[in-house]
């Protein structure tokens, strides 16, 4: 069952209904089997109602989620089903994290608003997008290891990123950074892609000065994905002009194919949202650097193994 419900088509439309009635009724009672897991099933119930657009079923099962026992690490380390329950809580801190956009994006900024932001959370958000950052940074802290919770963190950036949600992005790209890459230089590639596609002579000039952190075997890897970041920008011209010129004349010709390639993909895209473009991303394969590794190489969030 948790395998399955990790693998769960996020914002798919052609998913069809199911019939989860007597799970419902066995939360509701009390009576749930005990082989079945009450919090991974909450969890899969909250991203299942929010897929078919029924929010309040999804937020009457949100509420019912502790992250600690969650994710509690002798229980997901039995029948080495982690990476399973690590799927399932991307999909869910991703909800939490669009909550929060959702509910920012209706309110009114005033005039010259800088948004500042406090323990991650931006001040003058409203009260329910308040609970929904805590409830996703509680999930976000009980991932067990380091290179979890940046890869967590990565991933839900890019996929916000891809839905066009701004107002969460800045704030969560400044808590990653802050709190976990400047202590490390250990974080995945895509963060360069993303600091790319804010095309913004800050975010340029912090990639620049990431990049050079990086072993010197990864910096051409962490080079495409920021010209490729600019290039999803639209910004082509620009993204040539940031090819270095000491490249060899054969990683020169990869980077121009980088740029090109962008604007086929974006011509075959139908769907920009969020989600679906988080689970459909071919950057998932490990072996790109997108996300990090685990520790003895053993994957353990996000994508197939």
């Amino acid at each position: 069952l948790i395998i399955y419900m990790s693998l769960f088509p996020i914002n798919n439309d052609e998913e069809k209904m199911m019939e989860l009635q007597p799970f419902e009724d066995a939360i509701a009672s009390g009576k749930l089997n005990e082989k079945i897991d009450k919090e991974a099933l909450a969890a899969f119930l909250t991203i299942y109602y929010c897929n078919k657009k029924q929010n309040k079923t999804a937020e009457k099962y949100a509420g019912m989620i502790n992250p600690a026992s969650f994710l509690e690490k002798e229980k997901i380390n039995k029948n080495n089903i982690s990476n399973h329950y690590y799927n399932l809580s991307k999909s869910l801190l991703n909800y939490f994290f669009k909550q929060c956009d959702d509910v920012e994006s209706k309110a009114e900024p005033s005039a010259n608003s800088k948004s500042p932001v406090l323990d991650g959370i931006p001040v003058g958000t409203e009260l329910s997008s308040v609970i929904n950052y805590q409830r996703a940074f509680a999930l976000l802290n009980s991932m067990p290891d380091m290179f979890q919770k940046r890869n967590a963190l990565l991933a839900n950036i890019d996929s916000l990123q891809r839905g066009k949600k701004d107002l969460i992005v800045i704030p969560l790209l400044d808590t990653l950074i802050n709190s976990y890459v400047a202590k490390s230089p250990k974080f995945g590639s895509k963060l360069f892609e993303i600091l790319g596609k804010l095309h913004t002579s800050a975010s340029e000039s912090m990639a620049s000065i990431l990049m050079k952190d990086k072993a010197d075997n990864m910096k051409p890897n962490c080079l495409s994905y920021f010209i490729t970041g600019i290039a999803r920008s639209d910004n082509y011209y620009k993204a040539i002009t940031k090819i270095p010129d000491y490249v060899s004349s054969s990683s020169q010709l990869a980077l121009y194919t980088v740029i090109l390639k962008n604007e086929v993909l974006k011509r075959q895209m139908k769907n920009e949202s969020g989600w679906l473009a988080m689970d459909n991303n071919k950057d998932n394969d490990w072996l790109s650097g997108a996300y990090e590794n685990g520790e003895n190489n053993n994957f353990v969030i996000f994508g197939d193994e």
